[in-house]
């Protein structure tokens, strides 16, 4: 059975080999199941939160697959304990920035500036970590949950010592005596005079039937998708609304204002009429021009 009991009764059969649909994934994040080493301590992580933590130094797991290659992750700014802010570039194939990365930096791994020793914050080491990610079952529970689990650089590389290695010179002692990598039940410890670092060393081989539901769950669903390299980036914040643009305000032109000013009808002032001749007076004149009709007459 599982270390964790998630329903009354065993999980059903079917369901160990049934791939998760789309709406529960939306919700997991980028994995459903990990083996996480922070903090010093190995911690089963579900849907991204902390569900246990071992307080022994060490774990036995059965390696179900291992990805290819080493991937790479690019981290914007300084790490904070606690914190998990996805990559802003990585690398599933070790040669160019995956078509998801946000901030690719180069055009290929090896022309990048992050790629070079020195160019990280601290120490002589690279900006760009490596790492080589597994996917493994917990020895007591072959059948139950496939977890995640990435090795750093510095622990997969190295020529270690006798039940003492890092990952690679661990996989070729085994191959080396016949032993498949995933026939063994293998010991993933803290180093305790390098800090950081994770050793491999192994415990007992697997029998016949035990090796062959590895195999088998090495098809499964979760077995492949914990191999695909993926990270839920945060949602970008809702864009305020923009304020509607007010009214322009339109200025009317001098040259404008003058050709109205001249286009204005001109008014011209009415004369005040003419007063009226009293009646009187149009008698005594008529009466002038009589006398002087008059005295023409005479003066023939």
């Amino acid at each position: 059975m599982s270390e964790i009991a998630l329903f009354e009764n065993s999980l059903p059969s079917y369901l160990k080999t049934v791939e998760l649909d789309d709406d529960t994934k939306s919700m997991l994040g980028s994995s459903g199941h990990r083996i996480s080493t922070s903090n010093g301590a190995f911690s089963m992580v579900v849907g991204g939160k902390v569900i246990a933590t071992r307080e022994e130094r060490y774990i036995n797991v059965v390696i179900v697959r291992m990805a290819k290659n080493d991937w790479r992750n690019f981290y914007e700014g300084e790490y904070k304990e606690g914190e998990s802010k996805p990559p802003v570039c990585w690398s599933s194939d070790n040669v160019r920035p995956d078509s998801g990365a946000t901030k690719p930096q180069a055009n290929t791994c090896e022309d990048c500036p992050n790629n070079i020793k020195g160019s990280a914050r601290q120490g002589e080491g690279k900006a760009c970590r490596t790492s080589r990610r597994l996917a493994v079952v917990l020895e007591n529970d072959l059948e139950g949950n496939v977890y995640e689990f990435n090795v750093p650089g510095r622990s997969t590389y190295g020529d270690g010592e006798q039940n003492k290695w890092p990952l690679r010179p661990y996989v070729q002692y085994l191959g080396n005596n016949g032993v498949p990598i995933g026939a063994a039940v293998t010991e993933i410890k803290f180093d305790l005079t390098d800090k950081g670092r994770i050793n491999f060393r192994p415990v007992k081989a697997l029998s016949e039937g035990q090796y062959n539901i590895i195999r088998s769950r090495a098809e499964d669903p979760a077995a492949l998708n914990a191999l695909k390299l993926s990270y839920s980036q945060p949602k970008a914040d809702t864009p305020k609304a923009l304020a509607k643009p007010a009214a322009p305000v339109v200025e009317e032109a001098e040259d404008e204002v003058e050709d109205a000013v001249e286009a204005a009808p001109v008014v011209k002032k009415v004369k005040e009429a003419e007063k009226p001749v009293a009646a009187s007076d149009k008698d005594a004149k008529l009466k002038a021009l009589l006398d002087e009709l008059d005295d023409d007459e005479d003066a023939e």
